[in-house]
């Protein structure tokens, strides 16, 4: 009988030693595991902790609310009533954000403000085009033969336009039956019953929503907002107010600096003339940026595009005038895209030539002047858009626009972090421009992880009706684990990964850190949170 209990007892001894060893197996290497993340590094101080706890479990009461629905698996205009009641968007909102790495200058300025800031001077018109497609959205689709936009003779349905009565009078005679003429916004908004909802309409016509993604191919609506909006954005007596209402937003959201793609601008005038060539309208922006600056707004920078539709002749004429751009305002221009729909437009390999001529003048003209390419905004593997990925890399791009194919490309993914290449990832873009459906399942979850270097921002904002990068911050805090030391250093990351000089950002890193603990500081007070910390001065 002692031999049967004493042989249970070490059977016992032996199985808790093998459960112990298993589990501290199974401890280290979720460890190692962790220690591979983006943010391993990032120490939370006392004030955030505290922060960090109410953050995580306002996470957590959202997400067990919802069970078994999960917010970030719907489409974002389906959700966004329910972002919009989340105390994390507004706690978001007043947290000061470094900057955004990736947004296009003519999607910066809140749309109802061009609406009707824009649309009640009596010179603006509309085209309405043939009368089937009134109050219609998107009337004719302008995409030729070859699947790129084109420039047709027919105006796209619901373009903006300033001119004179003359030049209206001119045009509308020039139609044949059956097409119809531009009208006069403020005569028609005078007819209408409802001059709000008419106004509602006119937003439509340059924003997206649901029913934009609920048609498919929502490419097409989207670059027909661009469209209708660049009538109104780039008038030479909008386009100042414009540019000045895009860094009061960025301001209002409690950005520190933005980096910006934009085309070369040019405005124009009431009769139809050129006003401004691109040159004119920098000097114009980079003045009106002084005007923003003070020791919580940093500055701007821009990297100046090109659609990726243009011949080989076109673009190399186009570096040759960027790089003379960079060399007469260095400081703002900083960097060159490609942009448009990846899918339709040319490859990087297409304009290899131009880009390779375009590094030697750089170097000759002792200055430095890098690549910032899109890259990877595509589902398709295996083809040549998805080999885009592999051109930017090897034309040093300093960081990758979206880079959603990344996912795929193991080896790539490994260049991207020893260079340091930050990929640009923009979440509620890639949802609404149907890369992916559950925001659980973006590849930025890996990319988190893994530490591949990334930072966040937010692309078309306003055409996409929203207001803040702080939407995409919180899908990320209830899509992919995030909590304050993640977010924290996806900040600090628009900075060490921006534009500026390493000088520049060390100051500019010193600075964020102060304005970060004293909002900290505020909310531990504002929460009445239980502190351990002096507060902030």
């Amino acid at each position: 009988m002692r031999l049967v209990v004493l042989v249970a007892l070490t059977a016992l001894v032996t199985s808790n030693d093998v459960v112990q060893t298993f589990m501290e197996q199974r401890e280290v290497l979720i460890e190692k595991e962790r220690a591979m993340r983006f943010d391993v590094s990032q120490v939370l101080s006392p004030n955030e902790e505290l922060l960090n706890d109410l953050i995580v479990s306002w996470r957590d009461e959202e997400i067990d609310r919802l069970y078994p629905d999960f917010i970030g698996s719907y489409s974002f205009y389906k959700i966004k009533e329910e972002l919009d009641n989340s105390p994390l968007l507004q706690l978001f909102r007043e947290m000061p954000k470094g900057g955004t790495l990736h947004s296009h200058l003519d999607a910066l300025t809140p749309f109802d403000w061009l609406i009707k800031t824009a649309t009640y001077d009596p010179n603006v018109y509309i085209y309405l085009g043939k009368k089937e497609y009134w109050g219609k959205k998107d009337g004719v689709v302008k995409v030729s033969s070859d699947n790129k936009t084109s420039s047709p003779a027919e105006p796209l349905f619901g373009t903006f336009r300033f001119m004179t009565s003359d030049k209206v009078a001119e045009l509308n005679a020039e139609y044949s039956s059956g097409l119809g003429p531009w009208y006069n916004v403020v005569e028609i908004r005078a007819l209408k019953p409802d001059p709000e909802a008419f106004d509602a309409w006119l937003l439509s016509l340059i924003t997206l929503g649901q029913e934009d993604v609920d048609a498919g191919d929502v490419w097409i609506p989207f670059q027909n907002c661009f469209i209708r909006a660049g009538g109104l954005t780039f008038y030479d007596l909008v386009f100042e107010k414009f540019v000045r209402k895009a860094f009061e937003s960025a301001k209002a959201d409690n950005l520190q600096f933005l980096e910006f793609r934009t085309l070369p601008i040019r405005l124009y005038a009431l009769d139809g003339s050129e006003s401004s060539n691109p040159v004119e309208s920098y000097k114009l922006i980079r003045d009106i940026s002084q005007d923003f600056l003070d020791d919580s707004f940093f500055g701007i920078h821009i990297i100046e595009s090109v659609l990726r539709i243009i011949s080989k002749e076109e673009m190399k004429a186009n570096l040759g005038d960027t790089l003379v751009h960079h060399l007469q305002f260095p400081e703002m221009i900083v960097g060159f895209d490609i942009v448009g729909q990846e899918d339709r437009g040319e490859t990087l390999l297409f304009y290899l030539d131009e880009f390779l001529e375009f590094q030697e003048a750089v170097k000759e003209a002792n200055t430095t002047f890098p690549f910032y390419f899109h890259g990877g905004e595509s589902l398709f593997i295996d083809t040549e858009r998805d080999e885009n990925l592999y051109d930017a890399l090897l034309l040093d791009s300093k960081r990758i626009g979206h880079g959603y194919a990344f996912r795929h490309h193991p080896l790539l993914l490994d260049m991207v972090k020893a260079k340091k290449v930050a990929i640009e990832i923009c979440p509620i873009s890639n949802q609404i421009l149907e890369l992916v459906d559950d925001f659980r399942n973006h590849p930025i979850a890996s990319y988190i992880t893994m530490g591949v270097p990334f930072v966040l921002s937010y692309d078309d904002p306003f055409l996409f009706g929203y207001d803040s990068l702080a939407y995409d911050l919180v899908i990320g805090i209830y899509s992919w684990g995030l909590d304050l030391r993640g977010v924290k250093q996806i900040l600090e990351n628009s900075i060490t990964y921006s534009a500026f000089g390493d000088d520049k950002k060390a100051a500019l890193l010193a600075r964020f850190e102060e304005m970060f603990a004293t909002f900290v500081s505020r909310k531990v007070s504002e929460f009445q949170l239980l502190s351990t910390e002096p507060p902030s001065s």
